[in-house]
């Protein structure tokens, strides 16, 4: 026997270790065991749904326990290392939550859950510097590989893991649009230039529209209903437990950051209410944006509150280019196909947004959220067709 102190907590936990140094439980292997290896070894969570509808299971303290071991490793694995770890417990932490919530489980199961989330979540994302939260970020969902990151297995998992690549496909697609509108920003020297970087832009923001519209018929609405939960903490444990924002596409950095490279001040400047509105949502969600454009993204805010920034608008217009002005409404216009395909997917996953401003994963109201987004562009093409005018007087 060796008595073994967690490091993000201070009760003991008295464990054994036979020849292999694997952990055993009272002597013998637990039934979680396997399971708890494969946690920390490999790609995938613990199966917690499957076993949570077995009676010959409890779900306690045990678990805890038995992750003393894993834990202890950890301290000793590479900050990337310990992050994917952090992320596989976080599934594991709500696949927890969400099966005693729906299992109606008694409140002694319902506490071990909750010191499993204080006593080894909260102090690992502590010494990670993250979030003290069981509910994976955008960021996790998305962009670590697809593979360690379903709550489902089966064909279920599958449909989760096309759900999570399609959105990694739009924040691709949405980079590449973005370094091209970088490209024209740049003085340019010859007009198959300009050409060229047009049609990356079209080309990939079209497909990123396609990518969004294919979730209303290749990504089962039932599916969605029962994978939805997983992105909040479950009612029954939001007195114990801080409720967060939770997964959503509205943790994208690159998305708003393209609307501001094309439009910039323009925005602040005639459309007091929408930019008020956009500002107030980019402000709510730094917390949560995801890596790949957020040092862009704030540095462009930073820009515009000294007043230094200069959009693809503004350029055009410094150089009375009715062409590059004609190309940054053409971009607006395709976003504004790809915000509405978005409205369109929400609507038929989540018919309750018609009947009210029901709120996304990300603590967001949807609706006026989405329609905001278009109308603020909608009026910013308006104002760009103003100023072609002017210049062809």
């Amino acid at each position: 026997m060796k008595h073994v102190t967690c490091p993000y907590s201070s009760t003991i936990w008295i464990v054994d270790f036979n020849e292999k140094t694997n952990l055993a439980y009272k002597g013998d292997k637990h039934p979680l065991w396997k399971e708890i290896t494969h946690l920390i070894t490999h790609d995938r969570p613990l199966s917690v749904t499957a076993w949570a509808h077995d009676q010959t299971i409890r779900i306690c303290n045990e678990i805890i326990a038995l992750l003393a071991n894993p834990l202890v490793t950890l301290m000793e694995k590479k900050r990337d290392e310990k992050a994917l770890a952090l992320h596989q417990l976080k599934l594991t932490a709500m696949s927890l939550l969400v099966a005693l919530d729906q299992e109606n489980s008694d409140q002694n199961q319902k506490n071990a859950a909750v010191d499993f989330v204080t006593d080894v979540i909260y102090p690992l994302a502590d010494d990670l510097q993250e979030p003290q939260t069981p509910v994976p970020t955008y960021q996790e969902l998305i962009f670590w590989p697809q593979e360690a990151t379903t709550f489902f297995v089966g064909e279920e998992g599958q449909g989760e893991y096309h759900f999570y690549k399609g959105h990694l496909m739009i924040e691709k697609q949405y980079e590449v649009a973005l370094d091209a509108v970088n490209w024209l920003l740049q003085e340019k020297s010859s007009v198959d230039d300009f050409f060229a970087a047009m049609t990356t832009i079209e080309e990939n923001l079209k497909n990123a529209t396609r990518s969004m519209a294919r979730y209303r018929s290749a990504y089962d609405k039932d599916l969605f209903a029962r994978l939805r939960p997983y992105f909040s903490i479950p009612e029954s444990f939001q007195e114990q437990l801080p409720i967060n924002d939770g997964p959503s596409g509205a943790s994208s950095s690159v998305i708003p950051l393209l609307t501001l490279k094309i439009n910039g001040h323009m925005l602040q400047d005639t459309q007091e209410q929408e930019w008020n509105y956009f500002k107030s949502i980019l402000a709510q969600n730094e917390k949560n944006f995801a890596t790949n454009a957020i040092g862009e993204l704030q540095q462009v805010m930073s820009e515009l509150h000294t007043g230094t920034f200069v959009s693809l608008v503004d350029y055009a217009e410094s150089i009375g280019s009715v062409s590059l002005l004609e190309a940054a409404k053409k971009i607006n216009t395709l976003c504004i196909r790809f915000k509405k395909a978005h409205y369109a997917v929400v609507k038929h996953h989540l018919p309750v947004v018609e009947q009210k401003d029901a709120l996304w994963t990300g603590g967001f109201p949807m609706k006026s959220t989405l329609q905001n987004a278009i109308h603020m562009l909608e009026k910013a093409n308006t104002i760009i067709d103003q100023k072609i005018s002017n210049i062809k007087k």
